[in-house]
């Protein structure tokens, strides 16, 4: 109990520092992208590369939900959407009641189901350490979740065609995003026999356990 509130704590730490931590990242758009500071790099018939700048905030929201479940990760995202809504400029455009007024809004709230549908496929139930190909298709679905939930509600806000939206501006953002959460996903891993073992429900398991 102890462990896993600590590690709670932790993760809505790690979220609100990922919500100002700000990084240029690699994107592929199959439409013109409509990203922030973006630097296009190749175009080729409809393709994109290029980088654009991006924060943490998303990829923290997964990793909470693979490491810590859907009860207790769930629990984290309610922890920081309540201090953000309660007043705490810890959302990217501020805090409190004030924010069901902006276009984001359902960005913030998809994060309750994407936890949830993410930390419970992740989560292992089995003798059997869960795979790195499980961990990826919950967080990959999880992000689905955000952007499709998120961005349908801002494309409707703003009056514009959501499969546009979707194309522009929410899925080329999911390459660096997995890219985050696979490496993540593999250092966790591969330091699993250095941390402490846990005995309760465990989503990227420490050490074998009992079911």
């Amino acid at each position: 109990m102890l462990y896993k509130l600590s590690c709670s704590l932790i993760f809505v730490t790690l979220i609100l520092l990922g919500t100002f931590t700000y990084v240029d990242v690699p994107f592929v758009s199959f439409l013109g992208p409509h990203l922030s500071n973006v630097n296009i790099v190749h175009e080729w018939s409809h393709i994109t590369l290029g980088s654009y700048t991006t924060n943490f905030q998303i990829v923290a929201i997964i990793l909470a939900a693979l490491v810590l479940g859907p009860l207790w990760g769930t629990g984290t995202i309610l922890l920081y959407l309540c201090l953000g809504f309660s007043g705490l400029p810890i959302f990217y455009y501020g805090g409190g009641l004030d924010y069901f007024s902006e276009s984001t809004i359902m960005y913030l709230l998809s994060f309750v189901p994407s936890a949830l549908l993410c930390g419970t496929l992740a989560t292992h139930k089995s003798k059997n350490s869960v795979s790195v190909t499980q961990l990826f298709i919950a967080s990959l679905l999880g992000l689905l979740v955000i952007h499709l939930v998120g961005g349908i509600y801002v494309s409707l806000f703003f009056h514009v065609i959501p499969i546009e939206f979707l194309f522009s501006y929410a899925f080329p953002q999911l390459f660096s995003q997995l890219l985050f959460i696979t490496i993540f996903v593999f250092l966790f891993k591969g330091l699993q026999s250095l941390l402490p073992p846990k005995s309760t429900e465990t989503n990227i398991p420490l050490k074998r356990v009992e079911a």
